[in-house]
This record gives structure tokens, C-alpha cells and sequence, in this order.
């Protein structure tokens, strides 16, 4: 039946082909299985490179805004705290420098040899009332000028309504007599028992010999200064300047009717009453201020510079609603790139899945 073949090759002859199909129907079914589950790693791979990088982008995104926040808010707050220390620096040294000038007014009366001798024995009482009323009609930020003897009654006025032979010994200013200094400024503002307006004295005692004679005494007009220097300030849309007095009464403020009320009570004063000079964040009727406060150089005056915090802020959210913007954009172009590149990337793949396809149904050539 084999002729001259060798059992083993014939077997191996006619049985090649059932073999071969087997393989082959093994290999289709692999190659299907494979096709299909390459197809579903191809949208897999696909929808998980955008998601992670959806999920990155999203990342960066936060980080930027968060970090963003951040370093502008604190930057923000480091340049309120220096403009504000700056301004009440400002307001500081122009109080000190208006009451410096007014001791010098003074010292040019009480060293002046005529009004030691009027006050001692009556004489030149003509040329001391001209001296007064020259000074007086000079400056109109004064309520008066005027000068005591020992025993602190009034005997000269540069004002011709002032009050000669009022007694002051029962006012501050009259501790100067006894205390050696060589000035006074008042700790506090309160209302003139003359005019009812707001005043404080500066004071010079005049000497002779080492003993005091009298006093100079110049009372003045509040209102004239915090006019001109306080409350024409304006710190951003509702900051404003402020001073507290050694009594801890608001005498300057854009809220008149603030005005020699008590700052004791308010959230703001314990940390002056500590510290004297500094910067502090305090919150007042449902809002948040920054305040720079600074003790006065001459008086026991505060100068307070304030202002509130969304003020602040108000630019710190413009420069955050961009940053947004700009991450957005970049987000937007960034999944639109990561897409780009996971269809790029899956190519490879899809050309691998259609030649299995290919092989499947028996074409086995290479391109």
C-alpha cells in the first residue's frame, strides 16, 4: 500500500495538512482574541492618556492658583503694612514738626526779657500786650496766646476776648510751674471753658534766676490741624488716618462723631496699648482692617493709618481671576495636545491590529 516509503514518512505526509490546520485554526483563534482585546486596550489606553492627563493638568492648575494666592496675598499685605507705616511716618513727623514750631513761637516770648519784668514788678505791660496780640493776629490756628503769673491767673492775652484773671491752675499744662521741664504738650484734647472748641495747650515757663515767673500758654485749634493734615487723607477707597491722645480718646477721625469717644473698647486698642508702635489685623463691624499705628515723637499722642482688607485683596482677586484664565487657556490646549498624542501613540497598535486581522484570514505577506 506504501510502496518503497518509509511507514513514518507517510504518516508524516498525510498527516502534515491536518496538523497544519489545527495549528493555523489555534493561531486565527489567538489572533481574534488578541484582536479583540487589543481594540479595547487601543480606547483604553486612549481615554486613560486623556484622563491622566486631564488629572495633571487639573493638578498644575490648582498648584499655580493656590501658590499664586498665596505669595500675591502675602505680598499684597507686606506693601500694605509698608505704605501704611510710610503714610503714618509722614502724618507723624508733621505733627512733631507743627508742635516743635509752636515751642519755638513760645520760647521767643518767654526769653524775652520784658516779659520776665512785667511779670516781676508791671512794667512794659504796653509793649508785652503788642508782643501777644502780634503773635496772635499773626497765626489763626490759635485760640489765644496768653500769659500767667506764679499763681496762675491770666494777665496777658493776645486775644482781646480772652478770659484775664481766669485761673489755670487746676488745667495740665499748669504742672510745668513745678516739674522742671522746659515745655508741655498736652496729653489730651478737650473742649475750650471759653469758645467750646476743640483745643490743647503748649506751654513755656519764663524763668529768672532758676525760678519759674509764670507761664506762656498757647491753646490750639484742634480742628485747624486735623483739617489740614488728617482729614484730607484718603489711604485706597476707605482707608483713613486717625490719632488717639495719652487719654485714649479718638480725637482725629473721618467720623466726627467719634470724636472724644474712647478707644478702649474697640479691638485695635489692646495691641497699641502693648506694643506703641506696629502694624496689626483686627476685625470691626463684620469687616477686617490693617492698621499701622505709631506713638508720637512729641505729646503722647497715636497716629493710626488704616484701611480694610477687601480693599486690599480687591487687587490680589483681579490678579488671581487671570492666572485662572491664562490656566484654563492652557488646560484647553494642553488636553487638545495629549490628545494628539494618544492618537499618535495607538497608531502603532492599530497598524499591529490589522495585521492579525490580516494573518487571520490567511495573508501572511509583509509590507
Amino acid at each position: 500500500m506504501y510502496g518503497n516509503c518509509k511507514p513514518e514518512v507517510a504518516i508524516y505526509r498525510n498527516g502534515f495538512p491536518l496538523l497544519r490546520t489545527i495549528v493555523f485554526s489555534f493561531l486565527v483563534f489567538v489572533i481574534n482574541r488578541s484582536r479583540e482585546n487589543i481594540m479595547k486596550f487601543k480606547s483604553s489606553l486612549k481615554n486613560q492618556l486623556v484622563l491622566i492627563s486631564s488629572v495633571i493638568l487639573i493638578t498644575v492648575l490648582v498648584i499655580v492658583v493656590t501658590f499664586s494666592t498665596i505669595s500675591n496675598s502675602r505680598y499684597f499685605v507686606g506693601s500694605t503694612e509698608e505704605n501704611l507705616d510710610r503714610i503714618v511716618e509722614d502724618v507723624n513727623n508733621t505733627l512733631s514738626l507743627y508742635f516743635e514750631e509752636r515751642i519755638l513761637q513760645l520760647q521767643g516770648l518767654s526769653n524775652n526779657p520784658q516779659v520776665a519784668r512785667y511779670l516781676q514788678t508791671g512794667e512794659n505791660e504796653e509793649s508785652v500786650t503788642i508782643m501777644f496780640r502780634s503773635v496772635f493776629s499773626t497765626y489763626a490756628k490759635f485760640e489765644n496766646i496768653f500769659l500767667t503769673n506764679s499763681d496762675g491767673t491770666i494777665v496777658m492775652s493776645g486775644n482781646k476776648k480772652g478770659a484775664i484773671g481766669l485761673n489755670v491752675t487746676k488745667f495740665p499744662f499748669w504742672a510745668l510751674k513745678s516739674n522742671g521741664k522746659d515745655y508741655h504738650i498736652d496729653d489730651m484734647v478737650y473742649r475750650s471753658p471759653v469758645t467750646k472748641k476743640l483745643v490743647m495747650v503748649v506751654a513755656i515757663p519764663v524763668r529768672h534766676n532758676g525760678r519759674v515767673l509764670g507761664l506762656v500758654c498757647l491753646p490750639l485749634l484742634w480742628e485747624q490741624f486735623t483739617s489740614s493734615f488728617i482729614d484730607t487723607a484718603k489711604i485706597g477707597e476707605t482707608g483713613y488716618l486717625a490719632i488717639m491722645d495719652g487719654k485714649h480718646k479718638i480725637v482725629a477721625h473721618p467720623s466726627k462723631n467719634l470724636i472724644l469717644k474712647s478707644a478702649e473698647g474697640y479691638s485695635f486698642f489692646k495691641k497699641i496699648k502693648e506694643l506703641k508702635n506696629g502694624f496689626q489685623r483686627y476685625h470691626d463691624m463684620d469687616d477686617w482692617y490693617y492698621m499701622s499705628f505709631k506713638s508720637a515723637k512729641l505729646g503722647t499722642f497715636t497716629v493710626m493709618g488704616v484701611v480694610k482688607e477687601d480693599d486690599i485683596l480687591r487687587g490680589l482677586k483681579t490678579t488671581r481671576n487671570i492666572v485662572i484664565l491664562i490656566s484654563i487657556v492652557s488646560l484647553i490646549m494642553g488636553l487638545i495636545f495629549m490628545y494628539r498624542y494618544s492618537t499618535t501613540l495607538v497608531e502603532p497598535i492599530k497598524m499591529m491590529t490589522e495585521g492579525a486581522e490580516r494573518f487571520s484570514i490567511g495573508d501572511i505577506e509583509m509590507e
